[in-house]
C-alpha cells in the first residue's frame, strides 16, 4: 500500500510541477511582450491550471479505488497479473518502494508545506492590518484624517469603506459619489473575498508570477466595476472620475489606488460597446467542466493510469 501511495503522489508531483513550469513560462512571455490585459479565460486557466490538473489525477485515483471496491468498475486485476499495479484494495500488488518516488512525493509535500506557511504568514499580517484599521470603524463609510488621497475597502467578513477628508478639497460632489459607489460595488461583488481566494492559489507561484497575475486580476475586477457603474452614471462621468485618479503634476499625486492601470480602464470604457468583458464566472465553469471531463476520462482509462504508475515506480 505504501509503495502505491508514494508512486501516486510522485505522479501527481510530476503533473503539478510540469504544469507549474508551463504557467511560469507563459507568464514570463506575456510579461515581456504583452502590455494589455490578459483574456479572462486565459487568466483563469493560468491561475487554476496546476492545481486543477493535480486534483483531476487525485480524483481519478480515488474514484478508481472506490469504483473497484463497490463493483461499479469492472475488476480486471487478475487478467493483468498481480505484479501489475492495481488501484484496488483487494489486489494490491507487492512491490519495492522506489527511491525516486519517495523523493518526488516528498518534494511535493515539502513545497506545499512551505507555500502554506508563507500564505499563513501573509494572512496573519493582513489580519493585523485589518484590526488596526477597524479601530476607525464607525459605520459602513468612514472618513480618515490623512494628507494622502485614498479610497479603499477593508475587511473580508465585514467590509467597510474608508476615504480621506482631503478628497473633498479636490474632487467634485459627483466624483465623490462615483468613488463611493465604486467601493460599494466592490463589496456587493464580494471582491475582497474573491481576491483572497485567488491569492491563496497565487501563493504556489514565484513572486514575479504572483505579482503579474494578481495585477491582472485587480485590473479585471476594476474594469468590471467600471462597466457596472457606467450603466448607472454614464461612461463619461466614470471616465472623468478615473482621470481624477491620475497625477496632474509631478508634485501632485492623484488618488492613491491599487485599482489597476487607469489608462486601460478608460480604454475599456471607451470600447464598452465593441468588446464586452468576459465573465470570470463563465471561465471558471468551463475550466471546471474540463477538469471533471479529464477526471472521468482518466477513471475510465484507469488501466493506462495504473501502467503509468508502475512505470514511474
Amino acid at each position: 500500500m505504501i509503495e502505491l501511495l508514494f508512486s501516486s503522489l510522485f505522479l501527481i508531483a510530476i503533473v503539478f510541477f510540469v504544469s507549474l513550469a508551463i504557467v511560469e513560462g507563459q507568464v514570463w512571455r506575456y510579461r515581456r511582450r504583452n502590455k494589455t490585459a490578459l483574456p479572462t479565460p486565459l487568466l483563469v486557466t493560468l491561475t487554476t491550471g496546476p492545481v486543477l490538473l493535480a486534483t483531476a489525477i487525485l480524483l481519478a485515483l480515488s474514484l478508481t479505488f472506490l469504483g473497484k471496491g463497490t463493483g461499479l468498475i469492472v475488476d480486471h486485476c487478475l487478467v493483468h497479473g498481480l505484479n501489475h499495479p492495481h488501484l484496488c484494495f483487494e489486489h494490491l500488488p507487492a512491490g519495492q518502494l522506489s527511491f525516486l518516488a519517495v523523493v518526488g512525493a516528498s518534494l511535493l509535500i515539502l513545497y506545499i508545506a512551505v507555500k502554506l506557511a508563507t500564505l499563513a504568514k501573509s494572512t496573519l499580517k493582513y489580519a493585523r492590518v485589518n484590526r488596526s484599521v477597524s479601530q476607525f470603524q464607525t459605520g459602513r463609510i468612514n472618513w480618515l484624517d490623512s494628507d494622502r488621497e485614498m479610497a479603499f475597502v477593508a475587511g473580508i467578513r465585514q467590509p467597510r469603506i474608508y476615504l480621506t477628508h482631503i478628497l473633498k478639497k479636490r474632487l467634485s460632489r459627483q466624483a465623490l459619489r462615483i468613488i463611493v459607489a465604486h467601493e460599494i460595488q466592490h463589496i456587493r461583488n464580494r471582491d475582497l473575498l474573491k481576491m483572497f481566494l485567488i491569492e491563496c492559489l497565487m501563493s504556489l507561484y514565484s513572486r514575479r508570477t504572483k505579482t503579474y497575475l494578481m495585477n491582472q486580476w485587480v485590473l479585471y475586477r476594476e474594469q468590471k466595476v467600471d462597466r457596472q457603474l457606467a450603466g448607472r452614471f454614464g461612461r463619461a462621468a466614470v471616465a472623468d472620475t478615473l482621470l481624477c485618479m491620475l497625477p496632474i503634476k509631478n508634485h501632485e499625486a492623484g488618488l492613491n489606488s491599487a485599482g489597476g492601470d487607469i489608462e486601460q480602464r478608460i480604454t475599456g470604457l471607451a470600447n464598452l460597446n465593441e468588446r464586452s468583458l468576459f465573465s470570470a464566472k463563465r471561465a471558471y465553469q468551463w475550466v471546471a467542466v474540463l477538469t471533471l471531463s479529464l477526471t472521468v476520462f482518466l477513471t475510465v482509462e484507469h488501466h493506462a493510469l495504473e501502467t503509468l504508475i508502475g512505470w514511474i515506480n
